[in-house]
C-alpha cells in the first residue's frame, strides 16, 4: 500500500503540491504508526504461552478501548454540572459538537469509530464467557461498556451507531442461543439480556423519534436520480423545504445526501479508476472537475473516498490487508482474537457508511489492521517452529 501511495504521488495524482504535503505529513505519521503496530502485535504474540503476562496486557488494551467512552462521559458530566457551580471549564474538558469552529469538538461519527469496537469486543467477551461457562462476574464490565456505548450514540443522535449496536447485540444473542441454548446458566443469561434489552430499547426510541428511518426507501428513490435532482451538489441543501409530488413527502436531508453522494462516487470511480490522489477530499475535487458548480467535500463513505483518492488498486491493497487480518485473527486465542474478529470486523463495516476518511481514522484503521496481522504472523511462526 505505501509503495502504491508513493507511485501515485509521483506519476498518477492530479494535484501534486497538495498530495506531497499530505504524503510528508499524514502518510509519514501513518507509516511510523504502522511499524509500531506490527511490533506491538509481534511482542504480544511472543507471550501467548504466558497467561499471567497476557492477562496484564489485555487489561491495558481493553482499558484503552474503553477510554473514548469513559472520556465522553467525564466530559458530559463536567459540561452539565460545571455551570451549576460557576466553574469555567478548559476547552479540553468541554463537550462540544460545534466541530466547525471548536478545534476540540468531535463529530458524532468519531464516537462511532472509536467506541463501537469496544462494544463489539465486549459482546465477544460475553459470548465467550457464556459458551465456555466462565464465572459470569467477569462480564460485568463488558455489559456496562455495551450499555454506556449505546447511550453515547443515543445522546449524540447517531442513527447508524444505534443501528450497528442493535445489529451486533442481536447477532451475538442469536449466536449464543443457537450454540448452547440448553446449557446457558441463569446468571449468564441475565448479563446477556440486560444490555440486549437496553440497546434494543435505545434502538426503538431512535426509530420512533427519527422520521428519516421511515422515509429511507422513498428518499433513496429520489437520491439515486442524480441528474434529475441535483441538490446534492450544494452545501446548503434545499431538499427539506420542498415536497416532491411523485413521492408525496419531504426529503430527509441525511438520507438524501448520503445515497446521492454514494451514487455519484460510484460513477466517479468508474470514470477515474486510478484516483485523484488525496485521502479524504478527492470526492469534492473530482466533482468540481465534472460539475464546476458543485460544493461537495467527501462522499460520507470512507471506502469510497479512499478509492476515489488512490484508485481501485489502492482500495484492493487496503481492503485485502484488512480482510486477511480479520480472517486469520480467528486463529488467535481469546480474548486477543476478538480484536480482529469483532473489533476490526466492525470497523471494516463502519467505514462503508460513515465519513471517516481523514488521517486520524485511516491511520487508526491501518494501525489495528497491522496490529492484528503482527499477532497472527508471530503466532504462526511460533507454531511452525
Amino acid at each position: 500500500l505505501f509503495i502504491w501511495i508513493t507511485i501515485h504521488l509521483f506519476f498518477i495524482g492530479l494535484d501534486y503540491p497538495t498530495q506531497l504535503l499530505e504524503y510528508t505529513k499524514s502518510w509519514k505519521k501513518i507509516f511510523i504508526g504502522s511499524v509500531f503496530a506490527v511490533g506491538l502485535g509481534i511482542a504480544i504474540a511472543s507471550h501467548l504461552n504466558d497467561s499471567r503476562r497476557l492477562d496484564s496486557y489485555w487489561k491495558i488494551i481493553y482499558f484503552g478501548l474503553m477510554l473514548p467512552m469513559l472520556i465522553y462521559f467525564v466530559k458530559l458530566v463536567a459540561t452539565s454540572w460545571a455551570p451549576l457551580f460557576g466553574i469555567e471549564l478548559s476547552p479540553f474538558i468541554f463537550l462540544s459538537s460545534n466541530y466547525y469552529h471548536d478545534p476540540f469538538a468531535i463529530h458524532r461519527s468519531g464516537y462511532v469509530f472509536f467506541c463501537l469496537p469496544a462494544l463489539a469486543i465486549s459482546l465477544g467477551l460475553i459470548r465467550h464467557a457464556i459458551l465456555e461457562k466462565i464465572n459470569s462476574i467477569v462480564v460485568l464490565i463488558p455489559s456496562i461498556t455495551i450499555v454506556m456505548t449505546g447511550l453515547i450514540f443515543y445522546i449524540e443522535g447517531d442513527r447508524l451507531g444505534i443501528l450497528f449496536s442493535v445489529f451486533l447485540v442481536g447477532a451475538t444473542f442469536s449466536s449464543i442461543i443457537l450454540h448452547k441454548y440448553r446449557d446457558i446458566k441463569f446468571k449468564g443469561l441475565i448479563f446477556l439480556l440486560l444490555p440486549c434489552i437496553v440497546v434494543a430499547t435505545i434502538g426503538a426510541m431512535s426509530f420512533k423519534s427519527n422520521e428519516q428511518w421511515q422515509s429511507l426507501l422513498s428518499d433513496a428513490k429520489v437520491a439515486v436520480q442524480i441528474e434529475k435532482y441535483q441538490q446534492w451538489k450544494f452545501e446548503e441543501l434545499k431538499s427539506n423545504s420542498y415536497k416532491l409530488e411523485k413521492f408525496d413527502h419531504k426529503i430527509g436531508e441525511s438520507n438524501y445526501v448520503r445515497i446521492a453522494w454514494a451514487t455519484v462516487a460510484s460513477k466517479l470511480i468508474i470514470k477515474y479508476p486510478l484516483g485523484y490522489g488525496m485521502m479524504s477530499l478527492s470526492f469534492g475535487r473530482l466533482c468540481k472537475i465534472v460539475w464546476p458548480e458543485s460544493e461537495t467535500s467527501w462522499s460520507h463513505s470512507a471506502w469510497l473516498d479512499f478509492t476515489l483518492g488512490y484508485g481501485i488498486l489502492g482500495f484492493i491493497f487496503l481492503a485485502s490487508a484488512a480482510f486477511l487480518s480479520w480472517i486469520h485473527s480467528k486463529s488467535l486465542p481469546n480474548p486477543w482474537g476478538l480484536i480482529g474478529s469483532y473489533g476490526l470486523g466492525t470497523i471494516i463495516i463502519v467505514l462503508m457508511v460513515k465519513e471517516l476518511s481523514s488521517e486520524i481514522f485511516i491511520g487508526a484503521f491501518i494501525f489495528i489492521t497491522l496490529f492484528v496481522a503482527g499477532m497472527v504472523v508471530n503466532q504462526e511462526e511460533s507454531f511452525s517452529d
